[in-house]
This record gives C-alpha cells, structure tokens and sequence, in this order.
C-alpha cells in the first residue's frame, strides 16, 4: 500500500517521495574531496537523501580524514565480498572502484530495503538541479527497472558531428552509455542486473581499449538488449561532459547554468584539466571560443569547491593498495602495442646479432694471423731442436746412457735390488706421513670428546615405488604448520599419513606394515626409539628435524639415528650434524608473501605459548607509552598463562583472544599491527613469524634458532636476549618493514629453486 501510495505521490509531482530515493558513489581515499563536494552539491541543489559511498582503500589512519565530509562512509569489510584479494591484486585503483560498483549496490539494495530507487553518482559530478524527472520517469515506467544515460542523445546532434568513421570508433572504444550514472529500482530485476555485471566484471574490467574492454562501460552496450526492463534516459541536461559538450548548448544566465533554455541538472567533470583552468584541449570536439569561455568559467568554479574542501591535500594521500597491484602483461591490456615493442626488440637483436657476427669475423681474421704467426714459431723451435740434436753436448749424453745401460743390464741383480730398495723407501716415506696424520686427528678428535659416526653408505631403495609414510606430530592437524611440506610431498607420492600422538602419553603408532614396497617413511618433528626404528623394514628413513624438539646439540641424543637421512630447516643444527658426519642437508623454508601490508605502527600481536616468554617479559621491550597490544593467550600444552597485571593492562590498552575457529581471523588481525613478537625462544622452523615477516612485520624475536637464522638485528626485523630484555629502538621500523618484506620475497624465490633437494635427497 506504501508503494502505490508513492507512486501516486511521484506522478502527482510530490517531492516527499525523495525520503525513499538514495545516492551512492564509489572511490578511493584520495578522491574523498570529490565525494564530499558530490554530496554538497546535492544538498545545496536540495537533495537531503542518504549519500553512501563506499572507500575501497580506507585505512583507520584516515578516519580524520573522511570524518569530514557528510556522505555515509561504507568499507570493503562491510561489504564481505569473497575474493576481494584477487580483485584488488589484479586491478589497478581506477578499475577496483568500477569493478566494486555492482557488489556495492547489491548490498545497498539488500541490506537498505526501505530504499525505492538508487542512483549511482561518479564523485567527479556536480549537481545543479533536483534529479525529479529522472526519478520520475523510472517510477512512472512500471516495466523498467534499471535506467542508463547514453553519451549520444540525439541523431541531429550525430549527423551533425560524425565525419567519416571517426565518430563511431570512439563510442566502439568506450562505450555506448555513461557508467557514470544510473538509476535502479530495489526489485528482482535490478538484482538479476547487477548479477550479471558483477560475473562479467569480475574477470573483464580492465582499462584495456585495445583488447576491447573499457572498464564497465563496454559491457553496458549489452545491457539494453539482454534485459527489457533497462530503459535509456535521453535528457540532454543530464550527464553533461565534454565527450557531449556541443556547440551553443551550454549557458550561463541569471546565476545558473543552461542547455538550450532548460537548466543544467548535473555535469561530469571527467578528464577535464580544472588544476589551472586550462581546459583549451579538453572538449572532446571542437567548441566556439564562447563555449570555452563557459567551459572555463564553469571548471574554475568546480575547482573552487573542491579546494574548498581540502583537494590539493588529499590528492596527495597514496593509494592504499598500491603494493598488491600486479599489473597484467601489456600484450593482454594493448595487443597491438605489445607487438610493436616485441618486433622492435627482435630488431635490435638482429642488428645485436649483425654486429656479433662481424666481430666474429674480424677476430677469425685475426686467428688465422695469429695461426700463421705461430707456425712461423713452431718452425723456428724445429730448427732448435734440430740443432740441439745434432749438437756435441747431446751425443755425449746418449754415449753415457749407454755406458750405464752396458754396466748395469736390465735383467741383471743388481738393477732388480736398486729398484726395489728405491720403491720401498718412497712407500715407507708416505706411510710415515699417514701414520703421523692419524695420531694428530686422533688426539685432536680426543681432546674435543668428539667421535663422528659413520652413517650406512648403502641403502636399498625401492625407487620404483612411489607410496610413502609420512608419520607427523598430530598438533599439526589443528595448527596446520606443516601442510607446506606434505602439500609438496603429494605432488610426487601417494602418502599415507599417520599422525603421532606420543607427545601426550600415548604409544607411538604402529608402523610394522612398512616394507620394501614403500619408497620411504618421513618423520617430522616427532622420532620414535630406535628399537622401533631398527623394527621398520624399510632402508630408507628420513627425518624432519626441528631444533627446538630434538636433542639440540646433544651428541649423545644424534648418536642412535646415525643410519638416518635427515632434512633440517635449521642451519645451526645442520652444520653440527654435518660436521659429527651424518647425512644431513639444509633446506630454509619461506612462505609465500601475500602482499605488504605495514599496519598501524603503535599496535602489538603478542602471542603467549610459553610460560616464560610472557607479557610481562615483553613489556621491558617498549619502555615508552602509547603503544596497545593484543594478547593472544593460546598457550602450548603444559604452559601456563602469565595474565597481565592492571597497570600493563591499562598501560598497552590490552585486548584479548583465544584460539580462533579460522587461521584467517589471526591473520587479519596480525596484519593490521605493525610490531610482531615471536612467542617461542627456539623454533623448529618459525611458521608463525615467518607468516608475519611475508607481511612485512617488524618481528621481535628471541635470538636463538630459527628466528636468528632469518632476521639481521635491525636489517629486517629486531633481536633481544629473554633474560636480559632492553628497550628496542623502532626508530628505523619502517626501513626494517620494507627490507623483511623484500628479504622474504627474494626467499620465497629461493625456496621454490632449493625445495627440489628435498625430493632428490629422498630418492638418493
């Protein structure tokens, strides 16, 4: 009944009918003056609805910022849109705010049900007049739902303007209607409208011409077809931009603006040069020097709004996602360009080419010189020898040869004994070396209370099989820390995981099925006795190591596993066992960085898994006030937690969590801190400070293994000594976050190249 009675009251000419309408824009947080004028504008032409604009790079940094303007401020988070990551990767900041405008209206829509009709405003539009006829035609038309503005009104003003083809490869290029504004209903077939724009867009909305796509502008010509309830909005003073500013439509009389006697509604300052009022080339036709003149009259006034509003300032604000954006390849975004640059290049090998090949010749024709040069000498050393041969002192040599040869025969006694008297002696020479090298390592090796155990030099390998047993500690099935490895392992093995709950008083698992049908059996962390080792038939037997759970740099613990082959993410223990002669390699694990987000720089992750390592030992790091820090208290078992007392509570400003359903929810709460304190004093391999350095954390760890085998004391990141915490000096936090992100992107490079050895080293 509310809706009849609107509609009544809209072709009756009413305007309380407007309390049901809204506006919504869509932009970055630098263009935020653009929006606050958009929504001045309204009220001041008399518009008092609600103005959304939805921020797509908004930062808590800039709360001042955009607490000034008076639109409603809507974020990404509150829109919960799946894959926002890979949108916000794959597109640059103008193509995000277009791609993000169906996912934002369709929340509108939903979610604002007392909402009739929503018009979409790019934030470089400046309103005029009330939008009444607009907003009336779509509620007069019961069958259309969506309305669209074309960048072409009428055929006179075509037959006028087109010459050749000119005309009509421009609007092929970018579009037939302005995206820049539309009016949809909240109904079923605004839904289904927007559905098919976000599934189009999500994959083609690229600022791309070339390659036939022009953000969403493009695939709106379709629009108009697919759907019969998209009506076209031909009113010449609306949309008004200089892809339609023609010759004697635009007016100035009696302090406002016309077009051919009917005021000015809105106009789209798109492109237009308004920074120093020069707009001499920015007509995308040619105008009078009258209508430059308006042009520029009504740009300077533009300009004066914004700076009112503190444009020039906030232009300056850098985009947020600036350092996830990837760019896509120029042969996708401008074929024909990339072409050019490809034959260019394959030019200028060419002639690289060319210029190798007549070096080539000139140093072949100075090696057959320097070949005739050296045959000159080989002559000349001839003649030499020739001389030499035939001269005195070399005949009295060959006479005494066979002087000696006379007095002493081959076969005779005498010869045999010199022979073997003279071998002898050269071997008891070298066995006296020996002996004397083997005396000094022993009592070298002696003094150091070191014996190196030999491991097995042969295994046999059944590498015709590519089953394997990867027996794992089974705290990582809730953790997850270890899928890296066994996700690396499936892509060459049919594994078969057995998890390991003997770190909580239970027996180990049984792995008497093992033979000499398996490749191999993996432990990870978590070793059995060497009784149930010597029990397994199979050879080959790999172990995972991790130096915060094994013996350490305890010999006396290594010495069972010596037939073991073992792969360490630590290089501190590595080199100890390679140096006590196991078969041991290293391989440095980096995950894969995800993008640099730097985080608020007061604010603290602190996660408590130790008893030791606790807030109140941390506390000494940051003797300064203003920090705040979130404490998450999951503590590893048989810990306890250490609560903070009221005055570091109140003095960090402490919030709290427990373990989280989702590995994500931590994940995004670590990335809005900029300071990272690793929870452990010895790490196996570091997963958890390793996920926050691919942020571009500042870590403050412990310096022992893992972590000191990854961060450089204020290089990329920070160390201290838990017994004796001091103040660290974060004065250089923002050069130490940019070098942690840059070193674990140039490790995960490594990583993909040196995980190879990890298969080698198995089938070995």
């Amino acid at each position: 009944m509310l809706l009849t009675s609107g509609r009544i009251q809209c072709l009756l000419g009413f305007t309380d009918m407007r309390k049901n309408n809204a506006f919504c824009s869509v932009c970055t947080v630098n263009y935020t003056a653009y929006a606050g004028t958009l929504n001045d504008s309204l009220r001041k032409a008399g518009h008092h609805e609600a103005h959304y604009v939805l921020v797509v790079d908004y930062d808590e940094k800039y709360r001042d910022v955009i607490s000034r303007f008076k639109f409603t401020p809507i974020f990404l988070t509150d829109l919960n849109i799946s894959k926002i990551d890979e949108l916000i990767r794959k597109y640059s900041a103008f193509e995000l705010c277009n791609v993000l405008r169906p996912f934002f209206l369709e929340w509108l829509l939903i979610n604002h049900r007392e909402i009739n009709n929503v018009a979409y405003l790019d934030t470089d539009i400046y309103v005029y007049s009330l939008l009444d006829e607009v907003f009336r035609y779509i509620n007069q038309n019961t069958q259309i739902s969506v309305v669209l503005t074309p960048h072409l009104k009428d055929y006179e003003t075509y037959r006028r303007l087109s010459t050749d083809y000119e005309f009509e490869i421009l609007y092929m290029k970018s579009g037939l209607y302005n995206s820049g504004f539309y009016i949809l209903k909240n109904n079923q077939d605004s839904l289904q409208f927007l559905g098919w724009l976000k599934i189009k867009l999500f994959d083609h909305c690229y600022n791309a011409p070339n390659a036939y796509m022009f953000v969403d502008q493009k695939i709106l010509d379709f629009a108009p077809i697919l759907f019969d309830y998209v009506g076209i909005y031909r009113n010449k003073t609306y949309n008004v931009g200089h892809w339609n500013f023609y010759e004697h439509k635009l007016e100035y009389k009696d302090d406002n603006y016309y077009i051919e006697d009917e005021k000015l509604t809105f106009f789209h300052f798109s492109q237009l040069a308004i920074d120093e009022i020069d707009i001499s080339n920015s007509s995308l036709f040619n105008t009078s020097f009258r209508n430059e003149l308006i042009l520029q009259r009504i740009s300077a006034e533009y300009w004066k709004y914004l700076k009112n509003n503190g444009h020039k300032k906030i232009m300056d604000i850098p985009y947020t996602h600036k350092e996830l954006y990837i760019p896509p390849p120029l042969s996708f975004i401008d074929p024909l360009l990339s072409k050019s640059i490809e034959l260019n290049s394959t030019k200028t090998e060419l002639d690289s080419t060319k210029a190798t090949l007549d070096s080539m010749k000139s140093r072949l024709s100075s090696t057959v010189t320097e070949l005739s040069t050296t045959k000159m000498r080989l002559n000349s050393k001839a003649n030499e020898l020739y001389e030499i041969y035939y001269s005195r002192g070399w005949r009295f040599i060959m006479y005494a040869r066979k002087i000696l040869d006379f007095l002493i025969p081959n076969e005779e006694l005498r010869k045999k004994v010199l022979s073997f008297l003279y071998r002898n002696s050269k071997k008891g020479v070298k066995d006296c070396i020996k002996v004397r090298e083997k005396v000094s390592g022993l009592s070298l090796r002696c003094a150091n209370h070191i014996i190196k155990p030999k491991p097995r030099k042969k295994r046999k390998i059944n590498n015709e099989s590519k089953k394997v047993v990867f027996v794992d500690h089974s705290g990582h099935s809730k953790t997850k820390s270890t899928e890296f490895i066994l996700d690396y392992l499936k892509e060459f093995y049919d594994v078969k995981i057995v998890f390991d709950d003997s770190w909580i008083g239970k027996p180990f698992p049984d792995l008497s099925f093992i033979d000499e049908s398996y490749l191999c059996v993996i432990f990870l962390q978590l070793v059995p006795p060497i009784s149930s080792i010597k029990n397994i038939k199979n050879d080959n037997i790999v172990y995972f190591p991790m130096y915060d759970d094994t013996g350490g740099l305890d010999l006396g613990f290594w010495n069972d596993y010596r037939d073991l082959k073992i792969i360490n993410f630590s290089k501190t223990l590595n080199d100890k066992l390679t140096n006590w002669g196991f078969e041991s390699i290293y391989v440095q694990y980096f995950p894969k960085p995800i993008g640099f987000f730097p985080g608020n720089d007061n604010e603290i992750f602190f996660w408590q898994r130790l008893t030791e390592l606790n807030v109140k030992t941390v506390s000494n790091l940051f003797n300064r006030n203003g920090f705040r820090m979130h404490l998450h208290k999951a503590v590893s078992p048989g810990q306890e937690f250490i609560p903070p007392s009221r005055e570091l509570e109140k003095r960090f400003d402490i919030t709290y969590s427990d373990w989280f359903k989702d590995r994500n929810e931590m994940l995004e709460i670590i990335r809005k801190k900029a300071i990272y304190i690793a929870p452990r004093e010895y790490e196996g391999i570091g997963m958890s400070f390793l996920e926050a350095m691919a942020m571009g954390k500042a870590v403050i760890a412990v310096n022992n293994p893992t972590m000191n085998e990854y961060i450089m004391d204020r290089k990329n990141g920070y160390l201290f000594d838990p017994r004796n915490p001091k103040e660290i000096d974060l004065s250089n936090m923002e050069k130490v976050q940019k070098n942690c992100y840059e070193f674990m992107k140039i490790g995960y490079q490594k990583w993909e190249i040196s995980k190879n050895k990890i298969i080698e080293f198995i089938e070995q």
